[in-house]
């Protein structure tokens, strides 16, 4: 009712609300009028905003920051399918390239707000060896090769778990069949080195282990 100021704020309201009572009156159909107020609470809308950091070492390797405002929950999408709730999460990628990284952010009442922001990973030289590969005919997957950039040459061995060199090329277009003696091998996990040569006469070394799965 009418008079006396407002009532004092409700106990348990949510925090980083902005918060007032509202007057208001309510005129029935016998023109009685009711007047009373009511408590209302505006709360910010989460701002999601975010910066990243490829590592100088590793540009695949990137520190993400988090300066969303308001936030009580976190989830990264780093566009190569991976996700992370971390506050601030490093990740990883297999290769260069363009990727769309998303952060979506929830206050503690549920609102909600999302950024996406295209980051591009480049680096001066690029070697990969994908982690599996199925030699079993069906023409999906049946070899396994270097992926490289911005080499100008490379010696690529693999052994078997006794150290049995089973495959060697010095060509970055060749791939491996998964035979040795023209012979299938087992299927298990086989270690490589590669020797990668790159300009001015700089060689380094890459180590790794894939798995053959029949």
């Amino acid at each position: 009712g009418g008079g006396g100021g407002a009532p004092p704020p409700p106990r348990g309201a949510a925090p980083r609300v902005n918060r007032r009572w509202y007057p208001f009156k309510v005129v029935d159909q016998c023109g009685f009028i009711t007047r009373d107020s009511v408590w209302v609470g505006v709360a910010p809308v989460p701002g999601a905003a975010f910066t990243y950091l490829p590592n100088p070492s590793n540009p695949l390797n990137v520190q993400f920051f988090n300066q969303s405002s308001d936030t009580n929950y976190v989830a990264w999408y780093f566009g190569d399918g991976d996700v992370s709730s971390d506050v601030n999460p490093t990740h990883s990628y297999m290769k260069p390239g363009t990727y769309s990284v998303s952060l979506a952010v929830a206050d503690s009442l549920g609102c909600t707000d999302s950024v996406t922001v295209d980051i591009e990973l480049r680096m001066d030289y690029y070697v990969y060896i994908p982690t599996a590969f199925t030699p079993n005919g069906d023409i999906i997957n049946d070899r396994i090769k270097v992926e490289a950039l911005g080499i100008e040459g490379m010696q690529w061995d693999i052994f078997n778990r006794w150290g049995l060199k089973v495959f060697s090329t010095d060509d970055v277009d060749q791939s491996w069949d998964g035979t040795y003696g023209g012979q299938p091998v087992p299927e298990g996990i086989y270690s490589y080195r590669i020797l990668i040569y790159l300009p001015f006469g700089n060689i380094t070394e890459q180590h790794g282990t894939f798995t053959l799965i029949r």
